[in-house]
């Protein structure tokens, strides 16, 4: 069987790359990153609704009655739109 050696700058530079890695990967993972793509410079808000609200009942309703159209609306393609020079 024959061993072959690794020459000592090699060996020292793969040791190297260890920590290296590491603490970069560490910082990464923990680096803030904003999550704000769609910053408007507003905050959002919630709002408390009573249940028997018979506004937000009916536009509940409402919205329930129209998903089906909404879902197919989303899944059609776009409409071919008109180039502009």
């Amino acid at each position: 069987m024959m061993v072959t050696a690794v020459p000592a700058t090699l060996e020292s530079s793969r040791i190297m790359k260890l920590p290296a890695r590491a603490i970069l990967c560490l910082m990464l993972a923990f680096a803030p990153i904003p999550a704000d793509a769609q910053s408007s410079g507003q905050s959002d808000k919630v709002l408390t609704v009573a249940p028997d609200d018979l506004e937000m009942a009916a536009a509940i309703e409402q919205a329930r009655a129209s998903l089906d159209e909404f879902l197919t609306l989303s899944e059609a393609s776009p409409p071919e739109q008109p180039r502009s020079n």
